[in-house]
């Protein structure tokens, strides 16, 4: 009886932690990292301004971060939110930037306050994602990226 107990519990830690290594976690920024690479971005895991976790990452010549939300101690995260923030292209206007809104459902652009064109995309409640969920969100968002980084220069 004792073997079969101690049998289930071991079980019960080894699926775990597979189950741990197969999700995404804000309050596991190495986790998100991780599968970064996994799906082919560069990423490293640094802190920003507030001592919160960040990611900067990059997919070919599209350099982003991801910023942590929900921190308690810089640290226990809870949300992520994906931002790249590019030069305008010439040319390139408020009303481009913004009517970009309207097509995509992944991701928000606005003119931040240097005049810099932002896009972003916020994610709740990152607790134990799957993998293939946090996948599907990245190509989403890597193409919302592009076609508007596609905005900015070749319009």
């Amino acid at each position: 009886m004792m073997k079969s107990i101690i049998s289930a519990i071991a079980v019960t830690a080894l699926s775990s932690g597979a189950a741990l290594a197969q999700s995404v976690s804000a309050g596991f920024p190495d986790t998100v990292t991780q599968a970064l690479k996994d799906f082919g971005h560069n990423a490293e895991t640094t802190e920003d301004s507030y001592g919160d976790p960040m990611i900067e990452a990059n997919y070919g010549d599209l350099k982003y971060a991801i910023l942590f939300y929900g921190c308690k101690d810089n640290a226990n995260c809870q949300d992520l939110q994906f931002r790249a923030s590019f030069e305008r292209g010439d040319g390139t206007t408020d009303e481009q930037i913004f009517g970009f809104n309207g097509e995509w459902m992944v991701g928000k652009t606005y003119v931040g306050t240097t005049g810099s064109a932002i896009i972003e995309h916020p994610i709740m409640g990152v607790d134990g994602m799957a993998r293939a969920s946090f996948e599907r969100t990245l190509t989403r968002w890597v193409s919302a990226m592009e076609d508007f980084y596609k905005l900015l220069y070749e319009s």
